[in-house]
């Protein structure tokens, strides 16, 4: 959050605990605490602190943070679609993505069949009820990585400069002998950050 939500959040406290003591320099150390959060989820989690409580500190205005958005990604069932091809560098980076955008709450709640493409259904998923692991090993590299909005997966876009389609690894040199990459082109994952955020207009 900014310096200037950070003091709306101060004032919406001080709100919620009229006897807590705030002054001018208040919100300048609780933005160096809680800067780094959403003001949305600091005035869930000061709420949530407030019903149990008389007074608010941040240090239990980021644990409550934590809960809610563990909560989160524990509801959003996040199964990432990784892909053999990708470098490991990737496949961490772009899960670590999709669990950010599961805390944030833009996947919302989905049951695990929700999670997966509907293309792809698992025969073990319907024959009951699975661990977790089993799940997330039954959704791994069976088909290419999905556009998930607000995700940047280089390898869920098609590459403009080598053709690479998606879920496949970007290439150079010869057509009859291409070279893979490891990483993919710089193009493709400015495609990829343009689609995450929507702003790519043949996107679909």
């Amino acid at each position: 959050m900014t310096p200037q939500e950070t003091v709306q959040l101060a004032r919406y406290v001080k709100a919620l605990c009229p006897q807590q003591r705030f002054d001018e320099y208040t919100p300048n150390a609780w933005h160096d605490l809680l800067g780094r959060y959403q003001l949305t989820d600091a005035r869930q989690a000061a709420a949530a602190v407030a019903s149990r409580q008389a007074f608010v500190a941040p240090s239990e205005i980021i644990t409550e943070i934590r809960r809610i958005r563990a909560a989160r990604i524990e509801a959003a069932n996040v199964l990432y679609d990784g892909d053999p091809t990708e470098s490991p560098i990737d496949s961490v980076t772009n899960r670590r993505e999709l669990l950010r955008a599961a805390g944030d709450g833009r996947l919302g709640t989905r049951t695990t069949q929700q999670a997966l493409p509907t293309d792809r259904r698992p025969l073990e998923l319907e024959a009951g009820p699975l661990g977790r692991l089993q799940m997330a090993l039954a959704a791994i590299g069976t088909t290419p990585p999905r556009a998930i909005p607000g995700v940047a997966n280089a390898l869920a876009v098609p590459c403009p400069k080598c053709k690479a389609h998606p879920g496949r690894p970007c290439t150079s040199g010869r057509s009859d002998k291409p070279r893979r990459h490891a990483d993919p082109h710089p193009s493709r994952t400015d495609l990829a950050r343009t689609r995450a955020a929507g702003l790519d207009q043949d996107a679909s």
